[in-house]
């Protein structure tokens, strides 16, 4: 079965303020997955919905997910990180086709100057697996206009008062194209931040697994018969 992920509720982003996304719906047996990119962080909070962490950059908290499955479908879901001392944006992905009860496999995270990076998050554990990243770019050297981007399926924020006024910030929020083919695949994410200078991205990256097709059912072969004449003797 493939690992679908649904990318359209949109990207949040705020200085020193709650975010939030919703209300939305979500299928029975879906996977939320929240990604945060910023400075500071809080716990996702959702009525009647655990979230856990599974990847965070090494350094403070730039770049973060959390998943939380979810059983029944939910009708009005709103999903919020409460203010704290926050700056940055959420992006929430409602995936389809995971795994379960262990939906995430590998992951990785780490931090780089490299201007145009391209990062691996994780080797695959087997085909079918989908990947999902979270990269922030502390720009605070000069504002620009120029936003990140990538080629990887991604969306974005750039504010140019994330952190005070002319101290900008911008992150991506990426997921894969399309499943890995094998088991032990490099999984790269493409982080581009604006003009040439040298960055300052921190990221995160797991790997969703998909769920194994259901097993054929078992083809029954009936053997053929030969016909026997028997003669009757008088």
């Amino acid at each position: 079965m493939p690992v679908e992920v649904d990318p359209s509720l949109p990207l949040v982003a705020t200085a020193y303020d709650a975010l939030s996304v919703g209300p939305f719906n979500t299928p029975a047996g879906a996977l939320l997955v929240v990604g945060f990119a910023g400075y500071g962080s809080s716990t996702p909070l959702a009525d009647g919905v655990t979230f856990t962490l599974q990847q965070e950059s090494p350094l403070w908290t730039y770049a973060q997910l959390w998943t939380a499955p979810l059983t029944a479908a939910r009708t009005g879901l709103e999903i919020e990180m409460p203010a704290a001392e926050m700056v940055g944006g959420m992006k929430v992905w409602v995936v389809t086709g995971q795994a379960s009860p262990v939906a995430v496999g590998q992951g990785g995270s780490g931090s780089l100057t490299t201007n145009n990076a391209t990062v691996t998050g994780y080797n695959s554990s087997r085909a079918g697996t989908l990947g999902l990243a979270v990269g922030y770019e502390d720009d605070q050297v000069a504002e620009t206009a120029t936003p990140t981007t990538s080629t990887d399926i991604f969306d974005r924020y750039y504010k140019s008062d994330l952190h005070g006024p002319g101290v900008p910030g911008s992150a991506l929020f990426l997921h894969k194209a399309a499943p890995a083919t094998a088991a032990g695949q490099a999984v790269t994410f493409n982080l581009n931040a604006p003009g040439t200078a040298a960055a300052d991205w921190h990221w995160a990256a797991i790997e969703i697994l998909n769920a194994p097709d259901a097993p054929s059912p078992p083809r029954i072969v009936h053997a053929a018969r030969a016909a026997t004449h028997r003669a009757s003797s008088w």
